[in-house]
């Protein structure tokens, strides 16, 4: 996913000195300015740096901060960089499912539950931070597959985990009868 990233003068939200997350961000850089983004560029695989999209990010940040007025005149820079999302726009965490078993049992795991899936033994992954966030997510990911690892309580809930699951889409597959034998 195509998201555009724009720098504004340093001067332009001066007394800033925290993040600010939200439909966007911004993120002080001190002196070389203030990290505003990002737009969400659906099918757009394009890396050059548009007008449009510094536009759109200011906007998304005054619609965030009430009062702000920021113009084209305030832009030092941009850069494009492509996330890595999935169609949910959720991250995937924990223990990968082994898809060539489930495939070889799809009739038996039509009406399975994640954890009826059988998963690679000691392969554990967290991915596709995208649209959620490395930030946010790195710290209860890590936490959610040590305590996978080493069956101890989750940290968050089963439906929680159920949601980040890396095994989600195997499974929706496999409910809908969309997997056969490999």
């Amino acid at each position: 996913m195509r998201g555009q990233l724009s720098v504004l003068d340093a001067r332009v939200l001066d007394t800033l000195r925290v993040s600010v997350i939200g439909e966007g961000y911004t993120v002080p850089l001190g002196a070389r300015g203030k990290l505003i983004g990002a737009t969400y560029d659906i099918d757009d695989p394009g890396s050059e740096i548009r007008d449009a999209g510094h536009l759109e990010n200011m906007e998304r940040i005054a619609g965030m901060l009430p009062g702000l007025s920021l113009s084209a005149d305030e832009v030092r820079q941009g850069c494009v960089a492509f996330r890595c999302v999935t169609s949910d726009r959720m991250p995937m965490i924990g223990q990968l499912a082994d898809e060539h078993i489930a495939r070889r049992d799809a009739h038996r795991l039509s009406g399975a539950w994640p954890l009826d899936l059988p998963r690679m033994p000691g392969l554990f992954g967290a991915f596709v931070f995208g649209s959620r966030g490395l930030l946010i997510w790195a710290t209860l990911a890590a936490e959610l597959i040590a305590s996978q690892i080493e069956g101890e309580p989750w940290p968050i809930e089963r439906e929680l985990a159920e949601v980040v699951d890396p095994a989600r889409f195997l499974l929706r597959a496999l409910r809908h009868g969309e997997l056969g034998p490999a």
